[in-house]
């Protein structure tokens, strides 16, 4: 009786607790979901196309690694045409669903703003790629920015204009709106803490938009022209026209433009008045990490036939939104409270995440802390200038400060140190391969290498990472000229250097041959070396030895990378320190030629593996020539193996050659069991069931063999 007054209870607890597996099995599989709002239509549609390659790039990524905490990323996109009404509605809808746990998006800082109220209203937090006004994260301590605020793009100019260009007395054009009167602000506060005079301020509206001759006429009523340098702060439309009516009206003097100008579009604008102009922006993949090239790379692949549209500051930055969301759910769990927690926890360099645009933190206020990266403009591309600056965060330098001062690695504006980074162009073009030793895992070349910078820059100690050094190698200088601003070497070189090859696909292999340098001891924050792409010769390479090789193109690149060592410099030892060295590599690629093979190889191969086949042309009753065909068969192809092999890499792995030979082995093992069971039928006078098995054997193993045989040759040609 008491038992089965037991049973139901029972019953109902087992119910429960399945019903309880089932909702956490439901629940681990539900996606995470983020809403991103972009302006995917109207004029700035190619922007709002590329944030959603990038971010949808981000979704690919996180979800073939795992997803979020074991749960896979989705991202809802919302069209706003970077119109504050529709940026408002949009917040709306994604404030009300509870799925949404963050949004990444709204380009402006106009239409982030209005959107900021709902937002907050909603509880929801929000990441604005590039919105720079102040108010937008200072109204609502749920909105975030991943660019910097105007206040202090407009202090770092005025620092840049003094330390760098040497700027004592300035002009001053501003569109008379919230963007331009808000870094006027900023810059004239510091320029005056600075000691800098401001000689004339020349004003504009959008009411009152200036004519052909407005500058001029503004010019000879002030002092402008008196100006060491000349700033402007408008919008990407009015920069171009402005400084051509400054050529126009014969000021010569440097030219400095905020993030703004930092478009294609400015250039195409100023025309042939390029010269002198200096463009600031937070972000410039010449001066990031290798992890950004990965991501601009697998962009190009994936998603610029798509949209169109090449990577961009924005895009970036919108990756980097989703990853750092992604890692504030993963540490404190998915709902929107816990969330921005996370996001608040990014507050300084100790706390910062590691994105593709750098290391992240936010201010007090949720604006990211960036440091401003100046280009100038040279063949219609932006080029980071030969000096930058970044302010000094890290506290074994900050307690240290004097000999980096001394050393003139850092100066101290306003009581606040800056790294004097040097910017360093470099380029390589190689004329031969002397030797590619794949099975000593190197490769000699002869080649010429050149440096341009400006200053006084030790670049004999720019040196190789993967070299190996070997008394034929050989560096003299070829050219050098260090009379002018801009200084230049050039060396000529012969060396020997390092590499894995990968040969998982030979003989299909295709190798990518890196040259990787480095200064030998000044890391990223003294020296940048960037890739002087505009002088590099594309030409083919048509001497390369042994000659079983053919030169397929190359590739290059310049980045940071974080290397595992201190040396013991006092300079570099601290608690929450990483040593990050500026490098830049080429990888020359080259292709194995594939006919010498087919002669040596593959012939032989299929020759053996076709006369094994033979076996199901002789008779059954004939045993005793049925399995010596075969034996003989698979010691050939055993012998032909390890003969090959000799002259192969000792590698971990299978390659593509070995995969043939696996493939023959079981081929012939099964030949040999199929003619020893076929002789016990014949041998128990069931010769009809031997043929039979002979005849399901052969039209079952010929096909199947080359079909495998084809499949090896498939995957390791495409893939």
């Amino acid at each position: 009786m008491r038992y089965r007054m037991m049973h139901p209870i029972c019953h109902a607890l087992l119910c429960l607790l399945l019903y309880a597996f089932m909702v956490t099995a439901v629940a681990a599989n539900e996606p995470l979901t983020i809403g991103a709002s972009l302006p995917l239509s109207g004029e700035n549609a190619s922007e709002g196309r590329a944030m959603r390659g990038a971010l949808e790039l981000l979704v690919e990524v996180t979800n073939d690694n795992g997803g979020v905490g074991g749960r896979p990323l989705e991202i809802t996109f919302k069209d706003d045409q970077n119109n504050a009404d529709m940026a408002r509605n949009i917040a709306a809808q994604f404030g009300k669903d509870p799925n949404i746990l963050a949004v990444i998006g709204h380009q402006f800082s106009g239409v982030a703003l209005a959107a900021s109220e709902v937002y907050a209203q909603y509880q929801l937090p929000h990441i604005s790629p590039s919105a720079s006004n102040p108010r937008v994260t200072r109204s609502s301590e749920w909105s975030f920015s991943m660019n910097y605020e105007d206040d202090l793009q407009g202090e770092n100019l005025a620092v840049y204009l003094q330390v760098v260009l040497k700027t004592q007395r300035v002009l001053v054009i501003h569109s008379d709106d919230a963007y331009g009167t808000g870094l006027l602000e900023s810059f004239t506060r510091k320029a005056r803490r600075l000691g800098m005079e401001i000689v004339q301020t020349i004003p504009y509206s959008e009411e009152n938009k200036f004519g052909p001759d407005f500058l001029a006429t503004q010019l000879e009523a002030g002092q402008g022209k008196t100006a060491d340098a000349a700033v402007l702060f408008s919008h990407t439309a009015d920069g171009g026209k402005l400084v051509r009516q400054l050529r126009g009206a014969g000021v010569t003097l440097p030219v400095m433009g905020p993030d703004s100008f930092a478009k294609q579009d400015f250039i195409t604008a100023l025309g042939n008045d390029s010269d002198d102009v200096y463009v600031s922006s937070p972000f410039l993949y010449e001066l990031s990490s290798l992890m950004t090239k990965q991501f601009a790379q697998e962009y190009e692949e994936k998603y610029f036939e798509k949209y169109q549209v090449a990577p961009t500051v924005w895009g970036a930055f919108c990756y980097d939104a989703g990853r750092i969301i992604a890692a504030a759910i993963e540490s404190g769990g998915a709902n929107r409270t816990t969330l921005r927690n996370g996001l608040l926890a990014y507050n300084g360099p100790a706390n910062a995440f590691s994105g593709i645009t750098g290391k992240l933190y936010f201010d007090e206020h949720g604006a990211m802390r960036r440091p401003i990266v100046v280009s100038y403009i040279d063949d219609g591309q932006f080029k980071p200038a030969f000096t930058q600056l970044r302010r000094v965060t890290e506290p074994h330098v900050l307690n240290n400060l004097q000999s980096r001062i001394a050393e003139n690695e850092v100066v101290v504006s306003d009581k606040i140190p800056y790294y004097l980074t040097r910017v360093v162009y470099a380029g390589l073009d190689f004329y031969r391969i002397n030797s590619v030793d794949v099975a000593g895992q190197n490769f000699d070349v002869e080649f010429f290498m050149w440096f341009r910078w400006e200053g006084d820059i030790d670049v004999e100690n720019i040196d190789f990472l993967n070299g190996i050094y070997g008394i034929e190698d050989k560096t003299e200088v070829l050219r050098e000229d260090r009379s002018g601003d801009i200084k230049y070497i050039c060396y000529k070189i012969k060396g020997t250097y390092l590499t894995p090859y990968d040969v998982r696909l030979f003989p299909f292999d295709t190798q990518h041959l890196p040259i990787t340098v480095s200064h030998k001891s000044k890391d990223a924050s003294q020296i940048m070396l960037v890739l002087d792409a505009k002088n590099l010769s594309h030409a083919h390479l048509h001497e390369i030895y042994p000659e079983e090789w053919d030169y397929v193109g190359r590739e290059d690149y310049s980045g940071t990378h974080a290397l595992s060592s201190t040396f013991g410099d006092p300079n570099y030892t601290g608690g929450d320190s990483d040593v990050e060295f500026s490098i830049y590599q080429t990888n020359i690629i080259i292709k194995r030629i594939l006919f010498p093979y087919m002669v040596t190889l593959f012939l032989p191969f299929f020759i053996m593996v076709c006369v094994s086949l033979l076996m199901f042309l002789i008779p059954n009753s004939q045993f005793d020539a049925r399995i010596s065909l075969v034996m003989t068969a698979l010691l050939s192809i055993l012998v032909f193996h390890l003969s090959q092999e000799e002259a192969w890499p000792n590698v971990g792995y299978l390659v593509s050659a070995d995969k043939y030979f696996m493939s023959a082995y079981i081929l012939t093992f099964t030949l040999i069991l199929e003619s020893i069971v076929a002789n016990w039928l014949v041998i128990r006078k069931r010769d009809s069931l031997a043929l039979k098995l002979d005849f399901v054997s052969a039209v079952t193993l010929v096909p199947l063999a080359f079909t495998v045989f084809g499949y090896i040759t498939y995957t390791s040609v495409f893939q």
